[in-house]
């Protein structure tokens, strides 16, 4: 339940600073994507659901990592 709460006041922060929902969830894929157990957006959302508590659908975290390949925070596989 910490862990929730936690990560919600974090998602709210970001929120609060950015106005964008995809923004606010970024770092969290970040971070499932940095641990190098997340390969897709299938296990990226397997990822946060173990280590963070939070739910994602699959379709949301490949719209946020499309924006992250756009912006240049990763590199699609393959290249």
């Amino acid at each position: 339940m910490s862990k929730l709460l936690l990560n919600f006041a974090f998602a709210t922060t970001l929120y609060t600073e950015k106005r964008n929902y995809l923004e606010t969830f970024s770092p969290f894929i970040l971070s499932a994507l940095s641990e190098d157990k997340a390969r897709n957006a299938k296990d990226i959302c397997e990822s946060l659901k173990k280590d963070s508590d939070l739910t994602m659908p699959t379709n949301t975290a490949r719209t946020i990592l499309k924006v992250l390949t756009k912006e240049k925070f990763i590199k699609e596989e393959g290249n």
